[in-house]
């Protein structure tokens, strides 16, 4: 999930930076060293979506032309794949990146 219009540039005098993941916008992923640098939130669930649609989000969505409740059924329906693919990233951090 990305909700935002942030972007960054990990950093470009360290030649131990491995940019891991990018999209049309820029960065998504980097590594660094034992470090893990996302522009992205693979924490969030449904609840924090919904929560943040109560809060006012949904006008933000309908100006950018996203319909909320589409929203919401599209984290319904991918669930599960999302979960497992955090756990995954997470497991991948602790094994292959925390321990360098």
């Amino acid at each position: 999930m990305q909700w935002h219009y942030d972007r960054f540039e990990p950093p470009t005098d360290d030649p131990d930076v491995e940019v891991l993941a990018t999209d049309d916008i820029g960065v998504q992923a980097f590594v660094l060293r034992r470090n893990l640098g996302v522009q992205f939130h693979p924490e969030v669930t449904r609840h924090h979506v919904a929560r943040w649609l109560e809060l006012g989000a949904r006008h933000e969505l309908a100006g950018l032309g996203i319909d909320a409740d589409e929203l919401l059924a599209q984290c319904d329906a991918v669930l599960d794949d999302v979960r497992e693919r955090t756990n995954a990233l997470v497991d991948w951090f602790l094994t292959d990146i925390a321990t360098r």
